[in-house]
């Protein structure tokens, strides 16, 4: 029974047991009346019509008169959870790994040379699956105020390459050779001279969390309008390990092994103030239609880390490590770390489908995106100056570096989702 249902009834009461104090309720009753009839006007129980299902209809009128067929305010609380299956943008690469003749040792630029890993392939942009997970619930009776809380998670997405002398005759790791300004390459598998393996992979994860607040702008039988304000908070992080292990061949060198890695990874987080209008449209009794679109501004905390060494390990099993692999040297390994205005955004739209007065089925779509974010492959520099390898006293130029590069990031998938009200 909606408050104004509770004043009246209330106000009856009180009028009857004012009649009977004062002996009004024995007076004579007007032509037509009997007294009983007069005091069972303000006394008699109340019809069905002031049933569970009416109770509404105060709610709806505050906002827009719905009249009895409708239930314009529904249940109080929701849950919904939802499976993904979503592509993220993927990175792009310099060249890592090639291959090619004895001659032009897998070089860039020579005739032969052949990429394997990195290059024109853009990695980490196959779809995977994730989940989102909704609770929410209206803070009034008349569902004009609501908090909601959505968590979403893609599973980790992981790329990899790896091969050894079994595979090639050739196989090279790709550099600029600073001191020489020329294209070069470190022969991990060459006839003769060196044999072994190596390993790249790369992976990236994502994940995002909103607490917003639901504010009504409109609201009638055929649906309604809501304001979304809130916070926001996103996390995307990247690895790329590229490693490798040789055994020398031939020289003074000859039967000792040279195991080394270089290491990038970052790992970005957006905090920001969330804004947002949020639409659903009753199409039929059993069918509707959710639109929303969200803008978040504020700040991305972006972090790069490179690290890389490099192990020699003689004939006689005494080992030997160096700082610096082979992309990762001492002029740019180390943390690095600063602030930058972001924005993030989400445009999404679902089919719901009501099995019941309980639960909904629902299908959709949704894209987001993130500004100014580090990405792992974006911080790799091919111009290294070899005179620092395995220690060595920098001659030249201090390269690599630090490319501190930023690009932008999105996400975009399907959604197949069952919500629960109560």
């Amino acid at each position: 029974m909606n408050p104004s249902q509770h004043a009246t009834s209330a106000a009856r009461l009180l009028a009857a047991a004012w009649m009977s104090l004062t002996g009004l309720a024995s007076a004579q009753p007007s032509p037509g009346m009997t007294a009983a009839h007069h005091v069972d006007d303000y006394l008699s129980e109340p019809s069905d019509d002031y049933s569970d299902e009416t109770m509404g209809a105060g709610c709806c009128d505050i906002v827009s008169s719905c009249g009895g067929a409708c239930d314009c305010c529904g249940r109080a609380c929701w849950v919904e959870v939802d499976s993904l299956i979503w592509w993220t943008k993927g990175v792009d690469t310099p060249p890592l790994v090639t291959t090619g003749s004895t001659t032009g040792r897998g070089v860039l630029g020579d005739a032969d040379t052949e990429v394997l890993f990195g290059g024109g392939d853009r990695l980490l942009e196959d779809s995977r699956f994730g989940g989102r997970v909704r609770l929410g619930t209206w803070v009034d009776s008349c569902q004009t105020r609501g908090i909601e809380v959505s968590y979403l998670r893609l599973e980790d997405e992981s790329e990899g390459f790896s091969a050894s002398d079994a595979d090639y005759a050739v196989l090279s790791r790709p550099i600029f050779n600073s001191s020489t300004s020329a294209e070069d390459a470190l022969s991990v598998v060459f006839p003769g001279a060196t044999s072994g393996s190596l390993q790249l992979d790369a992976e990236t994860q994502f994940q995002a969390l909103d607490v917003t607040y639901l504010f009504n702008i409109s609201q009638h039988c055929g649906g309604r309008c809501d304001f979304v304000v809130g916070y926001r908070y996103q996390e995307l992080s990247d690895t790329l390990l590229a490693s490798q292990s040789m055994l020398s061949l031939a020289g003074a060198s000859a039967g000792s092994t040279i195991d080394s890695y270089d290491r990038f990874a970052t790992r970005n987080t957006f905090n920001g103030g969330l804004f947002g209008i949020r639409f659903n449209n009753e199409m039929s009794p059993c069918w509707s239609l959710e639109s929303s679109i969200g803008f978040a501004l504020g700040g991305v905390q972006r972090r790069s880390s490179i690290d890389g060494s490099t192990t020699v390990t003689d004939t006689g099993n005494a080992a030997t490590t160096t700082a610096g692999g082979l992309l990762a040297q001492p002029t740019n390994i180390g943390d690095y770390s600063d602030s930058r205005f972001g924005a993030s955004y989400e445009v999404g739209v679902k089919l719901k489908r009501k099995l019941s007065e309980r639960a909904v089925l629902s299908v959709g779509y949704t894209y987001m995106a993130l500004s100014n974010v580090f990405r792992a492959a974006d911080q790799i520099d091919t111009n290294v100056n070899p005179t620092q390898f395995s220690g060595g006293s920098l001659t030249g130029s201090a390269t690599p570096t630090f490319p501190g590069a930023s690009s932008g990031y999105w996400a975009q998938g399907l959604s197949l989702g069952l919500e629960a009200t109560f």
